[in-house]
């Protein structure tokens, strides 16, 4: 339930974070402002998302009340003790994969145009230009990876 609780609070904060930066460039016409906003609405992302799975891993966790006189017979076995990191791994995993996927960016941006010229110039150069480009991408692959084995060590899977 913590991961729909997450997605929900992720959706609603990139919306609220695309509309304010629409509305600022719209009414200043500075990209730099622009920019800006979007780094101050990332940020509020961040700390929204990270509150939202942290009270909702709290919520699934929280002790219930007192009510009927408690036994201490040797036949009750202890509760499993609550796993409190899960909203850590939810943010470690998002972690991993957005940097992994900006520094994907960064690679395809200065390998693609490198390609396309290599290859412009000499047609033969396509084969080999075009592994730099897929060698790029995979860093995005690589992170998606380690994103799955943060959720799946989160959540007891082996």
């Amino acid at each position: 339930m913590s991961v729909l609780y997450f997605v929900l609070a992720l959706a609603a904060a990139m919306g609220i974070a695309y509309l304010i930066s629409k509305l600022v460039f719209k009414k200043s016409g500075s990209a730099k402002l622009a920019v800006r906003t979007n780094i101050a609405a990332f940020i509020m992302l961040v700390v929204l998302c990270s509150v939202v799975s942290f009270s909702a891993a709290a919520a699934e966790t929280t002790p219930e009340p007192i009510s009927a006189p408690i036994s201490t017979t040797a036949a009750e076995a202890p509760a499993p003790a609550a796993n409190h990191n899960k909203g850590i791994a939810f943010l470690a995993s998002a972690i991993a994969i957005g940097v992994a996927g900006i520094g994907s960016g960064i690679a395809v941006a200065a390998a693609a145009p490198a390609a396309i010229g290599a290859t412009s110039e000499d047609p033969k150069n396509f084969g080999r230009a075009i592994i730099f480009v897929a060698l790029a991408e995979g860093i995005a692959l690589y992170g998606l990876l380690m994103s799955f084995l943060i959720y799946a060590a989160a959540n007891g899977m082996k």
